[in-house]
């Protein structure tokens, strides 16, 4: 069984519409304890509420996370591990006092989660999702597999290859270090492309995030 289907079945997905604010962390696992041939998913918590879910991506040779987290001030998360070759769930030692618009680590220093023990924990989440839960968990980690960017590397401009994706809510140009320097907002609309224009950044490495469905993906492009 997949990574993504283990975590559908563990009901680790969550409704971005329920919470007002967001934050974002940009992070890395502590390879200690860990079997580095294996796919971990990360995923951040309040109580038995699901904040934040994210797996890994390659960038620059390195594996690495880009989480939103969903909350309110004030509180405090933790993480959760899950395994890709069994389904078991690790604690996390790291907690996170939400404070909405922050931005833990970058791609350069990134945040980093530590294991506590190797060994498994109890899921916080128990109880089977529904069908539709299923089905709309699995569209939001999809959403990976639906984008593209081209051309890549660019002059200037760049087209977003949606795939048609429903619920666009954001695309976002960063740097490396994780400053945001351009954000288009879609409103959810259905776009099947969308074009930004990177002309007035300097030549280098950036990434663009895109928010739908509750879920975000990362993607790298190279200005030339």
């Amino acid at each position: 069984m997949e990574i993504r289907e283990m975590a559908q079945e563990q009901g680790w997905s969550v409704d971005p519409h329920a919470f007002p604010e967001v934050m974002y962390i940009t992070g890395t696992l502590e390879s200690e304890g860990l079997d580095t041939s294996s796919e971990y998913m990360v995923a951040a918590f309040h109580g038995d509420q699901v904040r934040g879910v994210a797996i890994p991506q390659k960038i620059e040779g390195q594996w690495a996370y880009f989480m939103t987290l969903y909350g309110h001030g004030g509180e405090t998360l933790i993480f959760r591990l899950m395994d890709q070759k069994d389904g078991q769930v690790y604690g996390l030692s790291n907690e996170v006092d939400f404070a909405s618009g922050t931005h833990l680590g970058n791609v350069k220093v990134p945040y980093l989660w530590s294991m506590e023990v190797a060994e498994p924990v109890e899921p916080i989440v128990k109880e089977r999702v529904t069908k539709e839960k299923v089905k709309k968990s699995a569209t939001k980690i999809s959403i990976s597999e639906q984008v593209r960017l081209f051309p890549n590397p660019t002059l200037g401009r760049v087209t977003i290859d949606l795939g048609g994706l429903e619920g666009v809510s954001a695309i976002q140009v960063f740097d490396l270090l994780g400053n945001p320097l351009i954000t288009k907002e879609l409103e959810g609309r259905v776009a099947k492309h969308v074009e930004m224009d990177l002309s007035q950044l300097p030549v280098g490495i950036y990434l663009v995030r895109v928010t739908a469905q509750g879920a975000t993906v990362t993607k790298k492009v190279v200005r030339r």
